[in-house]
């Protein structure tokens, strides 16, 4: 069999194990991501194809995972918690794994093969956002409860899992996603799909997203959507009308955007999340208490872990709380569910800043592919990726996939006869 062609197989059944949850959760060894394709990948490009180790992408994601993974993490960080330990792995693993294959399809520029993936991966998209949408008519809470304890208490929760609903790394790129089909949308001719299709398609992601009543990836993807319809000339002249309006806003009285909230939230089903979150909002806009023991609200609950978390950092700024035997730990902990600043706590300057860089370096040949009109809504779909971090944990195995391999790929679909440099 042609090496290509192996490649084709072994990437199929990447992205069907990490985005069909309903195949992966019905046959865990044959649809393993885990356990047989990611090293089984790993293993066919070491083998195969180990050049693409020398490209700066691969190499920035190696050192991420011998320093952080292994050296710094045992010596410089050994009091980390075993939770941020795992996670940190976890980033590895989904970080090395789509960075190898970005740099495979890419060298060799594999461009035909690399485009029937990025259709494959939004096929997948697809079905399991209507598995999503089915599984949350049976249980609305399901998608959170499945990522904290919380799925102890739902009912027939291994039955519902079975159906294959998106796990939160899946909302956050959906999320990336939606500029990208702005911009298919926005071309003149027939470059993918029909309009009146991508429309539908941007419809049904929104869908999915009110379906799963995962608040923070409601509002970003809603605010990517409008900046990614106003385009890259009219953002850029609205800036100055941008800052205005933002003033403005901070002038009315926020009893305002309370009873905005509330309604909007009252028009929802009582007992929904989505009800609460809008309702809990409320309240904390009008009792915007930050210390946690204090709060009653959800909200305020959340917007005080940057509080706790910054005099965790304050404590150990360069080298982090995971360098000494901090007194922070709650902290530390509860404040895992900020991606970026959790990190920034845990690593300190020193560490935070060598991470920025390696994910710099990741994704400058990405950028390097699309043109300059195509980059903008790239930029807005890595922007996404970059603010859900900020409001909450983002599960990093999905992003990679949408920002490496499928968005790309869907750029190619266009682009059929540019051969992007190397």
């Amino acid at each position: 069999m042609p090496k290509s062609k192996a490649l084709y197989y072994i990437a199929f059944m990447l992205l069907l194990s990490a985005l069909l949850m309903i195949v992966s959760n019905n046959i865990p060894i044959l649809a393993s991501f885990r356990w047989l394709w990611a090293p089984g990948f790993l293993l066919f490009t070491f083998i195969f194809d180990r050049k693409v180790f020398r490209t700066k992408g691969v190499l920035a994601a190696l050192v991420y995972g011998i320093l952080y993974v292994g050296i710094l993490q045992y010596t410089l960080w050994n009091y980390a918690n075993d939770w941020y330990k795992t996670m940190i792995f976890e980033d590895f693993y989904a970080m090395i794994v789509f960075v190898l294959l970005f740099a495979v399809l890419h060298y060799n520029r594999y461009y035909e093969i690399w485009s029937k993936l990025a259709k494959f991966g939004v096929l997948f998209i697809v079905i399991t956002g209507i598995m999503t949408i089915v599984v949350t008519e049976i249980d609305p809470l399901v998608v959170r409860g499945s990522y904290s304890s919380g799925y102890l208490e739902i009912d027939n929760y291994e039955f519902l899992h079975r159906l294959g609903f998106g796990s939160y790394g899946y909302m956050t790129a959906i999320v990336a996603l939606l500029p990208i089909l702005v911009y298919f949308v926005k071309q003149q001719n027939r470059v993918w799909l029909s309009k009146r299709v991508l429309i539908l398609f941007i419809l049904f992601l929104l869908f999915v997203l009110f379906s799963a009543q995962i608040f923070a990836n409601i509002l970003v993807g809603l605010a990517v959507l409008g900046l990614s319809f106003m385009g890259a000339r009219r953002v850029s002249k609205s800036i100055g009308y941008i800052i205005v309006g933002v003033i403005l806003l901070s002038l009315i009285p926020t009893s305002f955007y309370a009873d905005t909230l509330k309604n909007i939230g009252n028009s929802f089903e009582p007992g929904t999340e989505l009800h609460y979150k809008f309702n809990d909002m409320a309240e904390y806009i009008e009792n915007p208490v930050l210390e946690e023991d204090e709060t009653t609200t959800g909200a305020g609950g959340r917007a005080s872990r940057y509080p706790a978390l910054l005099k965790t950092f304050l404590a150990a700024p360069l080298l982090g709380d995971a360098s000494y035997n901090s007194p922070y730990t709650e902290e530390i902990g509860s404040g895992g569910h900020l991606y970026w600043m959790s990190r920034l706590a845990l690593w300190g300057i020193f560490g935070f800043i060598g991470y920025l860089f390696i994910l710099r370096q990741i994704f400058k040949p990405v950028l390097r592919i699309f043109d300059n009109e195509f980059r903008f809504y790239y930029y807005l779909s890595l922007g996404s990726t970059i603010v859900l971090g900020l409001l909450k944990n983002i599960a990093v195995r999905e992003p990679y996939i949408m920002l490496l391999i499928i968005i790309p790929g869907l750029y190619l679909v266009k682009r059929q006869y540019y051969t992007p440099p190397i």
